[in-house]
């Protein structure tokens, strides 16, 4: 049997990993959606860039009130901004090979983007947000 501090430490892991699952899922949607409706007017780089930008502010908020339910500190919007660049920058990579190698669908291509970056986002997240001493 589990010592009762290790079992504490897995359930807020977990809770905190589900929490951080529902809110970049809901982010993920909200921001695909107007990736959607961009793309009747702008190219999908540019419609991929606006709506992108427009989950960052979001997803710096979820994180601090819903995900971690910590501040991160005077710099945390500061890194939270720095993670999503990076994010961004490897989703431009990795849209670019959805479309333009794989030749699948540019309207699937954000969600193909947020799949394989979650581990990434949720490991940097999980350090702005932790407890300070």
């Amino acid at each position: 049997m589990l010592p009762p501090f290790v079992i504490d430490i897995w359930f807020v892991t977990l809770s905190r990993i589900m929490r951080f699952v529902l809110s970049g899922g809901g982010n993920t949607l909200m921001t695909w959606g107007l990736y959607a409706i961009l793309l009747h007017w702008l190219p999908y780089h540019i419609s991929y860039m606006v709506a992108y930008g427009s989950g960052i502010a979001l997803a710096y908020l979820l994180s601090r009130y819903f995900v971690f339910k910590k501040n991160g500190g005077s710099m945390g919007p500061v890194w939270v901004i720095c993670i999503y660049i990076f994010q961004y920058l490897l989703g431009m990579s990795l849209i670019g090979i959805w479309v333009q190698i794989l030749h699948a669908p540019a309207i699937w291509a954000p969600l193909f983007t947020a799949v394989l970056s979650f581990p990434v986002v949720y490991f940097f997240s999980a350090r702005v947000f932790r407890e300070r001493g």
